[in-house]
Protein backbone atom coordinates (compact mmCIF):
# COMPACT_ATOMS: atom_id res chain seq x y z
CA UNK A 1 0.00 0.00 0.00
CA UNK A 2 1.17 3.50 -0.76
CA UNK A 3 2.15 5.66 2.17
CA UNK A 4 -0.36 8.40 2.97
CA UNK A 5 1.93 11.17 1.69
CA UNK A 6 1.80 9.61 -1.80
CA UNK A 7 -2.02 9.44 -2.00
CA UNK A 8 -4.56 11.92 -3.31
CA UNK A 9 -7.36 11.76 -0.79
CA UNK A 10 -9.56 14.81 -0.97
CA UNK A 11 -12.16 15.52 -3.62
CA UNK A 12 -10.72 19.02 -3.95
CA UNK A 13 -7.36 17.61 -5.10
CA UNK A 14 -9.04 15.35 -7.67
CA UNK A 15 -11.08 18.27 -9.02
CA UNK A 16 -7.96 20.42 -9.35
CA UNK A 17 -6.22 17.72 -11.40
CA UNK A 18 -9.29 17.27 -13.61
CA UNK A 19 -9.75 21.01 -14.17
CA UNK A 20 -6.16 22.25 -14.50
CA UNK A 21 -4.20 19.15 -15.39
CA UNK A 22 -3.05 17.62 -18.64
CA UNK A 23 -4.52 14.37 -19.85
CA UNK A 24 -3.62 11.31 -21.88
CA UNK A 25 -5.98 8.57 -23.01
CA UNK A 26 -5.30 5.01 -24.18
CA UNK A 27 -7.52 1.99 -24.66
CA UNK A 28 -6.51 0.76 -21.17
CA UNK A 29 -6.03 3.86 -19.01
CA UNK A 30 -6.93 7.53 -18.79
CA UNK A 31 -4.17 9.52 -17.13
CA UNK A 32 -4.52 13.05 -15.78
CA UNK A 33 -1.72 14.95 -14.09
CA UNK A 34 -0.96 18.39 -12.73
CA UNK A 35 1.85 20.05 -10.80
CA UNK A 36 1.51 20.19 -7.05
CA UNK A 37 3.23 22.19 -4.32
CA UNK A 38 4.55 19.08 -2.57
CA UNK A 39 7.99 17.53 -2.89
CA UNK A 40 6.41 14.15 -3.61
CA UNK A 41 4.11 12.99 -6.35
CA UNK A 42 0.65 11.94 -5.21
CA UNK A 43 -1.58 9.38 -6.86
CA UNK A 44 -5.30 8.77 -7.04
CA UNK A 45 -7.11 5.85 -8.64
CA UNK A 46 -10.56 5.83 -10.21
CA UNK A 47 -12.21 2.50 -10.93
CA UNK A 48 -15.82 2.87 -12.00
CA UNK A 49 -18.66 0.48 -11.30
CA UNK A 50 -18.79 0.03 -15.08
CA UNK A 51 -15.56 -1.95 -14.72
CA UNK A 52 -17.09 -4.32 -12.18
CA UNK A 53 -20.07 -4.19 -9.89
CA UNK A 54 -18.08 -6.07 -7.25
CA UNK A 55 -16.14 -3.88 -4.83
CA UNK A 56 -13.64 -6.71 -4.24
CA UNK A 57 -12.55 -6.61 -7.87
CA UNK A 58 -12.33 -2.80 -7.93
CA UNK A 59 -10.31 -2.82 -4.70
CA UNK A 60 -7.99 -5.49 -6.08
CA UNK A 61 -7.24 -3.31 -9.11
CA UNK A 62 -6.52 -0.35 -6.80
CA UNK A 63 -4.15 -2.49 -4.72
CA UNK A 64 -2.36 -3.66 -7.85
CA UNK A 65 -1.97 -0.11 -9.16
CA UNK A 66 -0.80 1.02 -5.75
CA UNK A 67 1.83 -1.73 -5.68
CA UNK A 68 3.07 -0.87 -9.18
CA UNK A 69 3.46 2.77 -8.14
CA UNK A 70 5.12 1.86 -4.83
CA UNK A 71 7.60 -0.42 -6.60
CA UNK A 72 8.56 2.25 -9.14
CA UNK A 73 8.32 5.34 -6.94
CA UNK A 74 12.00 6.27 -7.36
CA UNK A 75 11.60 6.45 -11.14
CA UNK A 76 8.49 8.63 -11.17
CA UNK A 77 8.94 12.39 -11.48
CA UNK A 78 8.37 14.29 -8.24
CA UNK A 79 5.95 17.19 -7.69
CA UNK A 80 2.93 15.92 -9.63
CA UNK A 81 -0.61 14.91 -8.74
CA UNK A 82 -1.58 11.98 -10.93
CA UNK A 83 -5.03 10.43 -11.35
CA UNK A 84 -5.23 7.04 -13.04
CA UNK A 85 -8.61 5.94 -14.37
CA UNK A 86 -8.84 2.34 -15.51
CA UNK A 87 -10.80 1.07 -18.51
CA UNK A 88 -12.22 -2.42 -18.92
CA UNK A 89 -9.48 -4.01 -21.13
CA UNK A 90 -6.90 -3.21 -18.43
CA UNK A 91 -8.43 -5.51 -15.82
CA UNK A 92 -8.05 -8.56 -18.05
CA UNK A 93 -4.25 -8.22 -18.16
CA UNK A 94 -1.88 -9.95 -15.75
CA UNK A 95 0.16 -7.98 -13.22
CA UNK A 96 3.33 -7.71 -15.35
CA UNK A 97 1.38 -6.49 -18.37
CA UNK A 98 -0.37 -3.89 -16.19
CA UNK A 99 3.00 -2.66 -14.94
CA UNK A 100 4.41 -2.43 -18.49
CA UNK A 101 1.38 -0.47 -19.69
CA UNK A 102 1.61 2.00 -16.82
CA UNK A 103 5.38 2.51 -17.20
CA UNK A 104 4.99 3.03 -20.95
CA UNK A 105 2.32 5.69 -20.38
CA UNK A 106 4.43 7.44 -17.74
CA UNK A 107 7.46 7.51 -20.07
CA UNK A 108 5.35 8.85 -22.94
CA UNK A 109 4.14 11.74 -20.75
CA UNK A 110 7.59 12.53 -19.32
CA UNK A 111 6.51 11.43 -15.85
CA UNK A 112 9.34 8.89 -15.74
CA UNK A 113 12.99 9.51 -14.96
CA UNK A 114 15.57 6.80 -15.35
CA UNK A 115 16.91 6.04 -11.89
CA UNK A 116 20.63 6.11 -11.28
Amino acid sequence: MLAKKYRLAKEKAFKRVYQKGKFFFTSNINLRFAKNQEKNSRFGFVISKKISKKATIRNRIKRQLSEIIRKNLKSIVKGKDIVIKVKKPYIEKDFNQKEQILVKIFKKNKLWQESE
